[in-house]
């Protein structure tokens, strides 16, 4: 009888360390599922606001830059989409800029150039809405951020899915045959 009663806890105690081992385990797979997730989406976001700069460029490189440094968005990509908060953003976009370093009358003031869902530009499934804001650049001197005189624009672009973000910025030059060309940029 000692000896089942022995057998019964050895049994016991190894189901307890094997049901432990297998409770971390779980633990651990659902961290990395949900890690794996997380970065998939980094990356769909970083792409989509890479992806719309390089859109709002295509269309940029022919157009003459006063009317969107006045204001005036995209011929083809000014479509409002419920859950991107624009004004916020925007002013978030304002803020940094004020914050990075203020030019006096030739700091940067953003528009918005486009705006739209992201499968709807690239015909791709996902969730990202993305946006497009252009400013002039800060070192031609001129005094007037509404209009351009050196041939540099400001690109920023972001993309949003829930609560993630993923923004990518530009500067970019316009080349002699009228096409434009990125000099710098960066995302974040």
């Amino acid at each position: 009888m000692e000896q089942r009663a022995v057998a019964l806890i050895g049994a016991l105690l190894l189901s307890l360390v094997l049901a432990t081992a297998l409770g971390g385990m779980a633990i651990v797979s659902a961290v990395e599922r949900r890690a794996a997730a997380a970065y998939r989406l980094t990356l769909e976001l970083r792409s989509a606001a890479a992806g719309m700069a390089a859109v709002a460029l295509g269309e940029l490189a022919l157009a003459d830059w006063t009317p969107p440094l006045a204001g005036s968005g995209s011929a083809h990509w000014m479509r409002p989409q419920p859950g991107l908060d624009i004004a916020g953003l925007s002013a978030a976009i304002r803020a940094d800029t004020m914050m990075m370093s203020s030019h006096g009358a030739d700091t940067p003031v953003w528009q918005v150039f486009a705006q739209a869902a992201w499968p709807m530009v690239s015909g791709h499934p996902g969730t990202a809405l993305v946006a497009v804001w252009v400013a002039d650049d800060w070192a031609e001197g001129d005094g007037d951020p509404g209009r351009d005189s050196n041939g540099l624009l400001l690109v920023r672009a972001v993309a949003v899915s829930g609560v993630s973000t993923a923004w990518f910025e530009a500067l970019c030059v316009r080349e002699g045959e009228g096409g434009l060309r990125m000099r710098h940029a960066r995302s974040w």
